[in-house]
C-alpha cells in the first residue's frame, strides 16, 4: 500500500492544473502567463479571475489530501511527508509542462496545514517576512522552506521527517534557480535577477 500511495503522490503532484481547469479558463489570459510559468501562485500573481483562486485550491487540496492518504492508509509514520516530497518531485520537475509549473508551494502548504499546523504557521510567518524585505513572493516562498526541517526537528522530533524537510529545501531550491536561469535566458526582466539569491550570472 505504501509504495501505491508513492506512485500516486507523484501522479498528482505532476498532473498540471491548467489541464484540469483550464475549460474554466480565460484562453486569451492563460496565453499571457503560459511562456513564463503556470504554477498556482504565478498565475494567482497575473491573473485575477476565480478561476484561478481555484488553481490555488486545487493545488492545497492535493497536498491535503496526500496527508490524509498517509494517515489513514499507509503504515510507515513518515509516509505524511514523505508523500509531499513525492509529489513536489512530479509537481516540480513535470515530464508535461516541464520547469515551468512552479513550486509546490501551495501543495506543501495544503499538506503541511494538515500534518503539522504549526510547522506550516511558522513557514508562512518567515515567508511573510521574507517577503516584506525582498518584495519577491516567489523567492521569499522558496526561502521559507528552510524553517521546515529545523522546526520538524523541534516539534516532530522525527530522524525521517528532518531528512525529508531537507530533501524538500533542495527540491524546490533546484527548481527554482533552474528557473530562474531559464526565465533570465528567455526575456530580460530585472526582478528574475536584482538581488535574487537564486540567479548566478
Amino acid at each position: 500500500m505504501n509504495i501505491g500511495l508513492l506512485l500516486i503522490a507523484y501522479l498528482i503532484g505532476m498532473m498540471p492544473n491548467e489541464k484540469l481547469l483550464g475549460f474554466l479558463m480565460n484562453k486569451d489570459n492563460l496565453e499571457a502567463v503560459r511562456s513564463d510559468a503556470i504554477g498556482a501562485v504565478k498565475m494567482l500573481q497575473n491573473i485575477k479571475q476565480p478561476a484561478f483562486f481555484m488553481m490555488l485550491l486545487l493545488d492545497v487540496l492535493k497536498g491535503a489530501s496526500l496527508v490524509l492518504m498517509a494517515i489513514y492508509l499507509g503504515t510507515w509514520h513518515f509516509l505524511p511527508m514523505l508523500l509531499l516530497l513525492i509529489a513536489l518531485i512530479g509537481h516540480n520537475f513535470n515530464p508535461i509542462t516541464g520547469i515551468r509549473n512552479g513550486l509546490g508551494i501551495a501543495i506543501l502548504s495544503g499538506g503541511l496545514l494538515i500534518y503539522t499546523p504549526v510547522v506550516f504557521v511558522l513557514y508562512l510567518i518567515l515567508t511573510i517576512i521574507l517577503q516584506l524585505f525582498i518584495n519577491d513572493l516567489d523567492t521569499a516562498s522558496a526561502l521559507g522552506t528552510i524553517v521546515i526541517p529545523i522546526s520538524s526537528a523541534l516539534i516532530l522530533q522525527e530522524v525521517h521527517s528532518i531528512i525529508i524537510g531537507i530533501a524538500i529545501i533542495m527540491v524546490v531550491f533546484i527548481q527554482k534557480t533552474v528557473y530562474i536561469q531559464y526565465a533570465a535566458f528567455r526575456t530580460d526582466y530585472g526582478d528574475y535577477k536584482t538581488n535574487n539569491p537564486f540567479y548566478k550570472k
